[in-house]
């Protein structure tokens, strides 16, 4: 799948340092990332890695949808949310 930065916005980096974690502040930072969005995009990507701590079920909670996963050395998940 291709994506075009007319139609869709892409998060690039989602971090929250360990000793503040489980706090809502990712929760939060996503919310306005996608209430900014809304209006202007189509859809959201991103990607994270199999490995990443809690990574991979915070999205999902957020109803962002697989649309690729790769074999690849980093276990590398695509992941969309359509607006």
């Amino acid at each position: 799948r291709e994506y075009n930065s007319i139609n869709t916005a892409s998060i690039w980096r989602l971090l929250v340092a360990s000793d503040y974690r489980h706090n809502g502040i990712a929760t939060k930072l996503i919310d306005q990332t996608e209430n900014f969005c809304k209006d202007k995009y189509n859809e959201i990507y991103l990607h994270t890695q199999k490995d990443s701590y809690g990574a991979l079920a915070f999205w999902s909670s957020r109803d962002y949808q697989i649309v690729e996963e790769t074999n690849d050395e980093y276990g590398t998940i695509h992941l969309e949310k359509i607006l």
